[in-house]
């Protein structure tokens, strides 16, 4: 029997393997693919500059973002220009990528990954202690991390809270794309990127991530074509580029009522709906949410002879991880983003945009401190822009109806 069972070797999978081994535990990861990461087809993506020092694995820091050129939706183009990095990309897939550098990390701990092992049946009783997985082979574990992502295979086997997807992605990795190694370009247009936004990324071996990112209740065509859409947007620096890989996801965000503990099975990453609803970044909530439930493990496995006691402390995850992630990180911003960014038009989305020319400080220290440096920028911008008063007093009202359930629901917690 294991200590500890993980489904999945994604970001938060293999954070948790190697944090987990690292404190002594027996550690096995299942991992449905072949090849951990292969499904992210070499894409970049990044970690920006504030959350590094929170993350409890140091990654390497290689690829740094030190240029980025932001698209209105009339294409007026915005350069920005920062003395520090406020972005570091890596590589996802299969080679030479983030997973590859957290899989050796996990094997080097101590941990047991088996791939092609893709979860099919769950045990049952007052705690789930097996998993059957594709060609019948039998794991048995005193306690369960789900770490399969937005679409939870695990999720679905249990009937629990089934995350409704929030973003759905498109793109492909590109070559004889016009544009520097770590350039970003970013776009937003409700016609190329319903209530989201496309970008594209510059590799380091003359190839470039190019990707369109929508709200999936918006769409009145389908993502493809949007992604046509975006790439005739870019059409200057997209010239005669040629797809090389092409891939697709969705992207789920907690509100803080979904379950994150169930007997003794905890949800971590994109699984648990851990996911920075401003510009997508999910690694990072990922390994955080990782980090939470290793302590929790680490601690409730020593009472694991006392059935009770062991449960009731896996069951804090759920607390702790909403109260650090959800609510202090989260939350905020999906409201922000939902009530103001997502009820405006393009031609007003283009008059906010503008506000941003030869603010490079300014957005450099929030990509290096945190967004909340934003808010003196942010209270002017209302005040100028008078059509955002009415999206920011909902906002506000929305917060506070938050902010009251989430009380109401720690009192009841505690009581």
């Amino acid at each position: 029997m294991y200590d500890v069972a993980i489904i999945g070797g994604g970001i938060a999978g293999l954070t948790a393997a190697t944090l987990l081994s690292k404190k002594g535990f027996n550690v096995v990861v299942l991992e449905k693919s072949t090849n951990l990461g292969a499904h992210n087809k070499l894409q970049m993506q990044g970690f920006p500059a504030f959350e590094i020092p929170t993350l409890p694995i140091r990654v390497p820091l290689k690829y740094k973002v030190k240029k980025a050129l932001l698209w209105t939706p009339s294409q007026s183009v915005i350069p920005f220009h920062f003395e520090k990095p406020i972005l570091y990309l890596h590589y996802r897939g299969a080679e030479h990528s983030v997973d590859t550098f957290l899989h050796k990390l996990a094997l080097k701990a101590g941990a047991s990954i088996i791939t092609a092992s893709e979860v099919r049946k769950l045990g049952f009783g007052k705690t789930i202690n097996e998993i059957t997985t594709s060609g019948g082979a039998k794991y048995k574990a005193r306690c369960i991390l789900a770490a399969d992502g937005a679409s939870s295979r695990t999720r679905r086997i249990l009937r629990v809270d089934v995350l409704e997807p929030k973003g759905i992605g498109y793109g492909a990795v590109m070559e004889n794309i016009d544009i520097e190694p770590m350039e970003i370009h970013g776009a937003f247009s409700q016609k190329i990127a319903p209530m989201g936004y496309s970008y594209i990324i510059g590799h380091s071996d003359e190839t470039a991530t190019v990707a369109v990112s929508a709200r999936p209740n918006y769409l009145e065509l389908k993502l493809g074509e949007y992604f046509k859409r975006t790439l005739k947007f870019f059409r200057p620096i997209i010239k005669n580029g040629k797809k090389i890989n092409i891939f697709s996801g969705i992207v789920t965000c907690g509100n803080g009522t979904q379950t994150l503990v169930h007997k003794n099975i905890l949800f971590i990453g994109e699984a648990g709906g851990f996911q920075d609803p401003t510009l997508g970044f999910g690694m990072a909530p990922s390994m955080r949410s990782a980090e939470i439930a290793v302590k929790l493990i680490a601690d409730a496995l020593a009472t694991a002879d006392d059935r009770t006691i062991y449960l009731k402390k896996l069951e804090q995850y759920d607390k702790l991880a909403k109260m650090n992630l959800t609510k202090k990180e989260i939350k905020w911003k999906w409201i922000m983003r939902k009530e103001i960014l997502e009820k405006i038009s393009d031609y007003q989305l283009d008059s906010l945009l503008q506000m941003l020319h030869g603010k490079d400080k300014l957005i450099e220290k929030a990509l290096t401190l945190g967004l909340k440096q934003l808010w003196p920028f942010l209270i002017t911008t209302f005040f100028l822009r008078p059509f955002l008063f009415g999206h920011l007093i909902k906002s506000m009202k929305s917060l506070v109806h938050f902010k009251k359930n989430t009380l109401i629901n720690t009192e009841m917690t505690n009581f």
